[in-house]
């Protein structure tokens, strides 16, 4: 099992490093799957929405953005919702518990997406909506 993020299926702006990261993990964690199904190991991917942490305040107190960046306009609300998946975030408990459950079952997906916007970000994907989303 690997534990990628929702993020490495659906880009988010200003986050393109941590994107990409979790895009390569996924497509790696395809890669093991097929090469080990014939063998009889089964590999998942989980790819998690918002789980409680500390991860997007971390992100927005490192964030600071010069007076004559092109960003500058809309640097409050890319500070706003550098913490929003803790909006609605799935406790880390019950993010664990799930996993583990999830697992161990017969019928595990090969990808498992739990957590707040996990699903909705995908809906999202490639949409103005997402943008907006973030500035506003």
């Amino acid at each position: 099992m690997n534990i990628g993020s929702i993020s490495g299926v659906v880009a988010t702006p200003f986050a393109g490093a941590y994107c990409a990261s979790k895009a390569a993990l996924d497509v790696a964690t395809d890669s093991l799957r097929m090469e080990l199904e014939p063998l009889g190991v089964r590999v998942i991917t989980v790819q998690p929405g918002g789980i409680r942490s500390s991860f997007g305040q971390q992100a927005k107190d490192s964030v600071s953005l010069k007076t004559h960046s092109f960003y500058k306009p809309i640097e409050a609300g890319v500070l706003l919702h550098a913490n929003e998946s803790q909006s609605y975030a799935m406790p880390t408990e019950q993010f664990a518990q799930s996993v583990v459950h999830k697992v161990l079952s017969e019928d595990c997906p090969a990808v498992l997406r739990l957590g707040s916007l996990s699903l909705d970000l995908q809906i999202m994907r490639n949409s103005v909506f997402l943008w907006l989303w973030i500035i506003l």
